[in-house]
C-alpha cells in the first residue's frame, strides 16, 4: 500500500469519526431538550420525506411540528381550515377564535433551530370574554 493511499484511508476514517461524533452530540442535545427523542425524529422524518408542512407529534393530542422557516403561516392556515380565525400574537402565543366565540391558544417553542413545536390549548368557557 502506498503512502498516499494510507494517508487517504486515515483521512477518511478521521472524517467519519468526526461526523459520527458531531451527529451523536447533536442527537444528545435534542434528546435533552424535550425528553424522548423518538416522537420528534418521527416528526422530522415526516416533514422531510412526507411532503407535509405540519405534522402531529406522535403520542400527543395537542402538539404539532413545523419547519421554522414557514411555521407561523402553516399553523394559521391549519387553524383556518379548522374554523378558527387568527386574532393576535402575544410573544410566543397565538390567539385564535371560532365563530361561536371559542378561544384557542397556540404556543410555539423552537426545536433545534430548524423546527418549531406548537402546543394547542383550548380556553375554558368564558376564559377570554
Amino acid at each position: 500500500m502506498s503512502v498516499s493511499r494510507k494517508v487517504l484511508i486515515t483521512l477518511l476514517i478521521s472524517l467519519a469519526a468526526i461526523v459520527s461524533l458531531a451527529a451523536f452530540s447533536y442527537g444528545r442535545m435534542l434528546y435533552r431538550q424535550e425528553g424522548s427523542l423518538t416522537p420528534f425524529l418521527s416528526g422530522i422524518v415526516r416533514l422531510g420525506l412526507g411532503g407535509q408542512n405540519i405534522v402531529s407529534v406522535p403520542g400527543t393530542d395537542n402538539r404539532y411540528m413545523t419547519r421554522s422557516r414557514d411555521g407561523r403561516e402553516v399553523l394559521v392556515r391549519m387553524m383556518g381550515e379548522r374554523g378558527y380565525e387568527f386574532t393576535e400574537q402575544l410573544g410566543a402565543g397565538y390567539l385564535f377564535r371560532d365563530a361561536d366565540g371559542k378561544w384557542i391558544v397556540v404556543t410555539r417553542r423552537c426545536y433545534s433551530g430548524l423546527y418549531d413545536l406548537w402546543w394547542v390549548t383550548e380556553m375554558a368557557a368564558g376564559g377570554m370574554d
